[in-house]
């Protein structure tokens, strides 16, 4: 007696790779899904941080333009401080030194 291959239904294997796919689109749609929530709270924090550093520098500048001689005088002031610590420095090895920072800056 030869044996009969059982009859396969093609409604419901067409079904069954009906309900595989949608679990599988399901599953990456949630992905996705979490993926955009992720991206769009870095957004959000990248903007907030902007504005942060914007809000910072304008209220720098207004200082700055407020009164900008006497950041000049302190700066100037730095500058002379360092000048005259090196001042009991032979000139020779001031010079030596300030071209060896320059050479390391190019």
């Amino acid at each position: 007696m030869p044996m009969e291959s059982p009859q396969v239904d093609p409604i419901a294997m067409l079904a069954s790779q009906i309900a595989e796919l949608e679990k599988h689109v399901s599953s990456r749609f949630e992905t996705i899904e979490r993926k955009f929530d992720a991206l769009s709270s870095r957004v959000i924090l990248l903007e907030k941080r902007q504005s942060d550093n914007y809000e910072i520098n304008t209220s720098s500048v207004s200082k700055f333009m407020e009164n900008p001689t006497t950041i000049r005088e302190e700066s100037l002031s730095f500058i002379e401080a360092d000048i005259k610590d090196l001042s009991d420095i032979p000139p020779k090895i001031v010079l030596e030194a300030l071209n060896s920072n320059a050479a390391e800056v190019r």
